[in-house]
C-alpha cells in the first residue's frame, strides 16, 4: 500500500517563501522559516504510540478487535478500490507537480501556485475518512467497545424531499463532527491528547474557504472572504499570514504521516503470531489464524470443527471476504455453517458420536486441531 512519500507540500511552500522573502520590503526571519516537519512528525509519532498498541496482547479477544482496527474488514474491494491509496496518490501527484520548475512564462506567480497546491493537499488530506475511522476505532476498543465498520454512520444527515419524506440518501458527517466524536472517545479512553492534536491541525474555516472558493492569495497572506480565522495570538481575522499558514500545513502533514507510519508499524508487530492457530471460540471450538502479506498482518482465517472456514484479507491486490460480514455500528459476524442436529459434548457444530473435522487452508495439507492444553497450534 502506498503511503505519503513525505511532508513535502508544506516544505515546498516554505521553500518558495524562503527564496523570495515575504512581500517587497521584508525577508522572513530564520525563526519564521524553520518549521521542520520532521520535528512535528517525531512529536506526533510519540504521541500516537500508546494508541497503536493492543489493550491486552495476552487476551485474544482484545487482540482480534485491535487487528480489525488495522485491517478494517469491510468486504470485497478490487485492487484499485482502496480509497486510502487514491488519497495518498493525489498528494504524491500534487507534491511532484509542486517540485517542478514552474516557469514564470507559464505561471504568473509560481510561489502562489505552490501555495495553492499545498492548500489543496491540506484540504484533501484532512477529508480522508480512513484517518478518522482508524483513530476512533482504536479508541473504541480501548473503551471496551468493538471495532465498527462505520463508526460515524449515525452522524449522517438525511436528505429529505420537498414534502419532508426521507429520500434514503444521507449527507456524510463533516470532519468537525467526526472530530467531536473522536474527542468523546479520547477523553473516555484517557487519551485527550489524540483529539487535541487533531483539533490543532484541522481548521474548518480554511478548509471551507478553499473548497468553496472563498479566498484570495497574495504574496503576504491568505485572505478569507466570508469566514474568520482564530489566530494563535488571540484574535479573529480574515487574513492569515503565509508563515502561519504554512506552519499549519506542515503540522497537518506531519500528523497524518505519523498516523500512516504508526499504522504500518503496528501491522508489522505480529510476526510471532504467524503460522499458528489460536483457540478463538471456546463454546463452538473455533480456531483463528492471523494472515500476512510479506511481514504485515493483513487479515485472519477462522476454522470451525464442521469443515467450515471464514476469512478476510486486505492486501495490495484488494480486500477479500469469505463467510463473514460486518455490522455497521460495531462487530463482525462470522458464519459458522450448519449446527449439528444432535450435538455432542465437543461443540454444537459437531454431531454426537462424530469427530470434529477442521479443514486445511489453501496451500496446506495438514489440518489444524483443537488443542487440549489451550496452546496455539502450529500450522504446516
Amino acid at each position: 500500500m502506498r503511503t505519503l512519500a513525505s511532508c513535502r507540500a508544506g516544505i515546498i511552500f516554505r521553500e518558495s517563501l524562503e527564496n523570495r522573502g515575504e512581500g517587497p520590503d521584508r525577508k522572513m526571519s530564520q525563526a519564521e522559516l524553520e518549521k521542520p516537519s520532521d520535528a512535528h512528525f517525531r512529536q506526533y509519532l510519540a504521541l500516537l504510540a500508546p494508541l497503536f498498541k493492543p489493550v491486552d496482547d495476552t487476551n485474544l479477544g482484545d487482540l482480534f478487535e485491535f487487528v480489525c482496527c488495522l485491517v478494517h474488514p469491510s468486504g470485497v474491494e478490487g485492487t484499485d478500490e482502496n480509497h486510502l491509496v487514491e488519497t495518498t496518490a493525489l498528494i504524491d501527484d500534487l507534491d511532484a507537480f509542486s517540485g517542478q520548475n514552474l516557469l514564470g512564462s507559464d505561471f504568473a506567480h509560481p510561489e502562489r501556485t505552490r501555495a495553492r497546491l499545498a492548500l489543496l493537499s491540506y484540504c484533501h488530506l484532512t477529508e480522508g475518512d480512513f484517518f478518522y475511522t482508524l483513530l476512533v476505532n482504536l479508541l473504541r476498543v480501548r473503551c471496551g467497545e468493538r471495532w465498527a465498520l462505520a463508526p460515524f454512520a449515525d452522524l449522517a444527515r438525511p436528505i429529505k424531499a420537498k414534502k419532508g419524506a426521507d429520500t434514503g440518501r444521507r449527507i456524510p458527517p463533516s470532519p468537525n463532527k467526526k472530530i467531536a466524536r473522536l474527542h468523546e472517545y479520547a477523553t473516555k479512553a484517557g487519551m485527550p491528547e489524540v483529539s487535541a492534536a487533531l483539533k490543532d491541525v484541522y481548521i474548518s474555516e480554511i478548509r471551507n474557504a478553499v473548497f468553496h472558493a472563498d479566498y484570495t492569495l497574495s504574496d503576504a497572506e491568505f485572505h478569507m472572504i466570508k469566514d474568520y480565522y482564530h489566530s494563535p495570538k488571540g484574535y479573529l481575522t480574515r487574513d492569515v499570514p503565509l508563515p502561519e499558514l504554512l506552519a499549519l500545513v506542515d503540522r497537518s502533514f506531519a500528523f497524518y504521516y505519523a498516523i500512516l507510519n504508526r499504522h504500518v508499524l503496528a501491522r508489522g508487530g505480529f510476526a510471532h503470531l504467524r503460522d499458528k492457530a489460536f483457540p478463538f471460540d471456546l463454546r463452538l471450538k473455533g480456531l483463528i489464524e492471523f494472515l500476512f502479506e510479506d511481514d504485515l498482518i493483513c487479515g485472519f482465517r477462522v476454522y470451525w470443527p464442521n469443515q467450515q472456514q471464514a476469512q478476510f484479507t486486505r492486501t495490495s491486490n484488494g480486500s477479500h471476504a469469505l463467510n463473514m460480514w460486518p455490522e455497521v455500528q460495531g462487530g463482525l459476524n462470522i458464519e459458522v455453517g450448519m449446527y449439528a442436529t444432535a450435538p455432542g459434548p465437543f461443540s454444537p457444530l459437531v454431531e454426537n458420536g462424530q469427530q470434529p473435522v477442521y479443514t486445511p487452508a489453501p496451500g496446506r495439507t495438514t489440518p489444524p486441531y483443537w488443542p487440549c492444553d489451550g496452546q496455539p497450534v502450529p500450522l504446516k
